[in-house]
């Protein structure tokens, strides 16, 4: 079976560096649904957003307006209107890339790509932690919605697999070279 695909169990820094920026660009890091009820005046209402660094896809029936400058739902790429947006939400997930590839080369501890890594959780969690005083509205005056606003930690993971698979250069330390030149 000479034709079947393989992740290769070791990365280079070329190909961690690959990896990262379709990640980057391309995964969804952030998701929120909510909204989602049903009324006889106008149906069924749904709030559904999904965003990338370079696209978003967004759902918002039901009640009308806009979301991030956009009137039309659905799929959008690389739209004017959402990149400066979408690019600042994902601020540390560009800094978790560079830091992979800092890591895969050797120039970086692997507990500061750590630091970065967990940093790229900071905006889909403040995207949560500013919903809960609606959620607890909600709650309140009897609403129970289907609810989710937070991360998609698709980068984040991919990363860590590739620092912990990734080929270091060898250390050029000198207590290394006492410790073998002694034995």
């Amino acid at each position: 079976m000479s034709g079947d695909f393989q992740i290769p169990v070791k990365l280079t820094a070329k190909q961690a560096s690959l990896v990262m920026l379709v990640i980057t660009l391309l995964a969804p890091y952030g998701a929120f649904i909510g909204g989602i009820e049903y009324s006889s005046e106008e149906g069924l209402q749904i709030d559904f957003n999904v965003m990338a660094a370079t696209w978003i896809f967004f759902l918002k029936e039901g009640e009308g307006g806009t979301a991030y400058g956009i009137a039309e739902p659905g799929f959008h790429f690389l739209n004017r209107d959402t990149l400066p947006y979408l690019f600042f939400q994902n601020v540390f997930g560009f800094a978790f890339a560079i830091a992979v590839v800092l890591r895969c080369t050797g120039r970086i501890s692997r507990r500061k790509t750590l630091i970065v890594g967990a940093l790229t959780m900071f905006f889909p969690i403040t995207n949560v932690l500013s919903t809960i005083p609606l959620l607890l509205e909600l709650y309140r005056i009897g609403i129970d919605p289907l609810f989710y606003a937070g991360p998609i930690p698709i980068q984040l993971l991919i990363g860590l697999y590739i620092i912990r698979t990734s080929s270091l250069p060898e250390s050029t330390s000198p207590w290394n070279d006492k410790e073998t030149s002694g034995k």
